[in-house]
């Protein structure tokens, strides 16, 4: 018997376009993962507050927040996010990316984005039980 928990690994999907929450959201629990989603940053950081992630998706461009400041906000609020923030955006340029990306060490998913390109990322951060964070990856030969 179990008590009823809630084993997966739980992500925290951060993204203002309600089309990309839910096919993210879906992909990643089609996979294995636990899925929690917020379209703004005072959403996301209720969230973080709240519950324990795993791992993150955190688009850059939000409305009423930067994605660098929600980041920086993200880990002062869960500092055992860090190393587990992945960032996505269709627009890496810009002040202080590249500075925010050295800080993640994570390379980022840049939209658009395949499923394999985003279960790669989030299985390297946050692999499934039994998955050796393969992330959907076929193993090498």
């Amino acid at each position: 018997m179990t008590d009823g928990a809630d084993l997966r690994p739980a992500i925290l999907v951060i993204d203002d376009e309600p089309t990309i929450r839910r096919s993210v959201s879906r992909l990643l629990e089609r996979a294995g993962y636990r899925v929690s989603t917020a379209g703004t940053g005072e959403e996301a950081m209720t969230l973080v507050r709240s519950q324990h992630f795993d791992a993150a998706i955190c688009d850059l461009h939000l409305p009423g927040v930067s994605g660098a400041k929600l980041c920086e906000q993200i880990w002062l609020a869960a500092p055992d996010l860090a190393g587990r923030l992945i960032i996505s955006s269709g627009d890496l340029t810009g002040a202080g990316v590249n500075e925010l990306l050295e800080r993640t060490r994570l390379p980022p998913v840049s939209k658009p984005f395949t499923a394999a390109d985003l279960l790669r990322a989030v299985g390297a951060v946050c692999p499934l039980p039994g998955d050796s964070g393969s992330g959907g990856r076929q193993a090498a030969s």
